[in-house]
């Protein structure tokens, strides 16, 4: 019976032991997988003449943090003093967070505001901030005419029209009124394609 004892004592030792080390393993590839893809959220390369540039840079900013940085810029261009450049506060978390926009906080992006409030420079805050540049020129392809002045048609007040110019978000969906897209579950079945 001892000896019995003893096997099963030694043998789930041993599976625990492995268990462990299994776990560890899976522990350490992990995160060194994390790490990697966090870090590679920005690809730079080299040409031919040695000039870097971006290859490819994922673009994942959050709604909370692309909507709280538009509305400050919105709002900051209807008052006098400093106007905020919401690619300007984006590429700055960006390059703070790596491109991981899952680490993002209000706080970060406050004390940014703040910072540029008291009269600080972006160009100063940012001047040992590794990646910034990447980030604003990637940002800036992708939101760069997102923002800016537009006039839109509106009443005068006796029945006429008049174009006021206004600043704020002036991209728009792509679809027209009226012609919105539907899916179905049997989307190409012979019922539903009209041929």
């Amino acid at each position: 019976m001892g000896v019995i004892f003893l096997f099963f004592h030694v043998f789930n030792a041993k599976r625990i032991l492995i268990f462990l080390i299994c776990v560890l393993l899976i522990l350490i590839f992990s995160f060194t997988f994390i790490k990697i893809s966090c870090n590679q959220s920005v690809q730079v390369a080299t040409n031919a003449e040695g000039k870097k540039y971006i290859k490819w840079v994922s673009f994942n900013v959050t709604y909370p943090a692309l909507k709280k940085a538009l509305d400050l810029d919105i709002s900051s261009h209807n008052t006098t003093g400093y106007i905020y450049n919401w690619i300007h506060i984006l590429s700055y978390l960006g390059a703070k967070y790596g491109g991981d926009f899952t680490r993002y906080k209000d706080s970060d992006m406050d004390a940014l505001v703040d910072r540029l409030a008291t009269g600080e420079k972006i160009e100063d805050i940012t001047k040992d901030m590794k990646y910034y540049n990447y980030y604003l020129e990637a940002y800036t392809a992708v939101l760069g005419e997102f923002v800016g002045n537009y006039k839109v048609q509106v009443s005068d007040g006796k029945g006429g029209i008049v174009w006021e110019e206004k600043y704020g978000l002036k991209v728009f969906s792509p679809i027209a009124q009226g012609y919105y897209y539907n899916d179905y579950d049997d989307f190409g079945s012979r019922s539903r394609l009209w041929i």
